[in-house]
């Protein structure tokens, strides 16, 4: 097998089912898409398959590619395929460095459906750096999530902005078998795939990461499950906001 593609939480039971025995497959590139590709998916892909053959990828259904990343993990943007357009939620241009609330696309390559500054609810950065690995093509510092996964929570001196970022950096490293957060009325409800950490020491967590951001006031509720609901296109929506 020359190429692997695969949702990103997909590709780390693909690759633990390697190192268990139950898959024999030897893909030269595995390219994790759709998905943030977890710290410990990613250890059980270069375990089973090798350090250098994970490819990250940021995509959507209407434009393919985005970005992807090189050799030095480097996330560079298609710029040979589409125009990405980082921007304000009214539409001003956000500079380098700074993170943006929606990309507007344009796609270059399709003629049977031309998109033209085609609007994506995805958060990202772009970066002022260079790649060593040589490839003219800009790079992306960060991909944040899609704005419609940032919870909106109650601060000592507002509304407080969550990125999913903040969920990713505290459960990740605790509850390597998955995990979801969702916004209800008067709680946040935690699902992590059993086994995994003590649920005490994960609320904890959360609720000092809150903090942090100014947020004391929260419920914050952690429940096991034996696995996290996938939508109807098969992905993993790892933080649910209350809807608008």
């Amino acid at each position: 097998m020359d190429l692997l593609v695969a949702y990103a939480s997909m590709v780390g039971l693909l690759a633990q089912a390697q190192l268990d025995g139950r898959l024999h497959i030897r893909p030269a590139r595995v390219v994790a898409a759709s998905e943030p590709l977890t710290a410990p998916a990613r250890q059980a892909v270069q375990a089973a398959w090798g350090e250098s053959v994970v490819i990250d990828s940021y995509a959507a259904t209407e434009t393919a590619s985005i970005a992807s990343t090189c050799s030095q993990g480097g996330w560079h943007l298609c710029e040979d395929f589409v125009i990405v357009e980082p921007v304000t939620e009214d539409y001003r241009p956000v500079p380098v460095g700074v993170t943006a609330d929606k990309v507007l696309v344009t796609v270059l390559f399709s003629r049977t459906l031309p998109l033209i500054r085609y609007e994506l609810t995805d958060s990202i950065r772009l970066s002022e750096k260079r790649c060593a690995c040589g490839l003219p093509f800009a790079l992306l510092e960060a991909v944040e999530g899609r704005t419609e996964d940032t919870l909106s929570l109650a601060g000592l001196h507002g509304p407080v902005r969550v990125h999913p970022n903040v969920f990713h950096n505290t459960l990740e490293a605790v509850a390597p078998n998955g995990w979801q957060v969702e916004q209800q009325p008067s709680r946040l409800l935690v699902r992590l795939v059993a086994p995994a950490a003590d649920p005490e020491l994960v609320r904890r967590r959360i609720l000092d990461a809150l903090a942090d951001l100014t947020i004391q006031t929260v419920a914050v509720d952690v429940v096991a499950v034996t696995a996290i609901e996938r939508t109807r296109l098969g992905k993993t929506q790892l933080v649910k906001a209350l809807p608008a």
